[in-house]
């Protein structure tokens, strides 16, 4: 699966996941730990995991319906 990259701080990365992507949304639940995370940007691409911190559906704005994903990463 490929998701981008809505906004990142520090090791804090968020996603947003479409409503309609309903089992997608589904299989992830918060405190999970996702292995073998591969990471893509113009300067650089590297592996880690990372621990599933939220997951909320946005209530507002032109994303309401959808979801968004926190992941904290970690080092492998």
């Amino acid at each position: 699966i490929e998701l981008d990259v809505s906004f990142q701080s520090g090791n804090m990365i968020s996603l947003i996941l479409s409503s309609k992507d309903k089992q997608l949304i589904e299989s992830f639940t918060v405190g999970q730990k996702l292995n073998e995370l591969h990471f893509y940007s113009p300067i650089a691409i590297f592996k880690s995991s990372g621990v599933v911190s939220a997951k909320t559906k946005i209530s507002s704005g032109p994303k309401q319906g959808d979801y968004c994903l926190d992941i904290e990463i970690k080092s492998l």
